[in-house]
């Protein structure tokens, strides 16, 4: 009986701990949209605009993103994946991409690894700002030629989700209407 009740109690708080670990509200859950002028991408491929939001998934986070390349279509990215580090499938307007990974180590910290054939391909360090309004996604990748590349995404909140952060409530700013 007391090995019984010894097992119940270090289930219940190894559970506890669990959830401890992960963050009460996501803090990168949002829509996000990139400044191009604070942003640095190689050979100036910068996008003319991008927008990412993320939505929270039990254990993680739903991603979808639009781009509009400088040159060429807009396009589209999505995934669900946790935070546990297994692999999901990243689908966009071009079929299967790689698959991601995802782990976070730090409430404002999380790093997406993308892999193919057992190999990384690429990865991207979101980090987000003290007050939770600018995210900067760090991207390591390998060119054609295996040279490496380093992408500076800086990311600000939508204006329409000004204070979100983490453990702080949404302020939807009204917009007034002109005529």
């Amino acid at each position: 009986m007391k090995r019984i009740m010894l097992i119940a109690l270090v289930a219940m708080f190894s559970v506890s701990a669990l959830r401890a670990s992960e963050p009460a509200t996501d803090p990168f859950v949002g829509r996000w949209v990139l400044d191009s002028r604070a942003s640095t991408y190689p050979d100036h491929r910068c996008p003319k605009r991008m927008m990412i939001e993320m939505s929270p998934e039990r254990g993680g986070v739903h991603y979808h993103s639009e781009t509009e390349p400088a040159v060429g279509e807009t396009f589209h990215v999505d995934y669900v994946a946790g935070y546990d580090g297994k692999p999901a499938i990243v689908t966009g307007d071009r079929g299967i991409l790689l698959p991601v990974t995802l782990h976070r180590d730090a409430p404002n910290h999380v790093r997406a690894t993308y892999t193919s054939a057992l190999q990384v391909m690429a990865t991207s360090d979101r980090t987000l700002s003290a007050d939770g309004n600018v995210m900067k996604i760090v991207t390591v990748s390998h060119d054609a030629f295996g040279q490496s590349q380093t992408t500076i995404g800086i990311y600000h909140r939508d204006a329409d989700q000004v204070g979100c952060g983490s453990n702080v409530p949404c302020l939807v700013a009204h917009h007034p209407t002109t005529r």
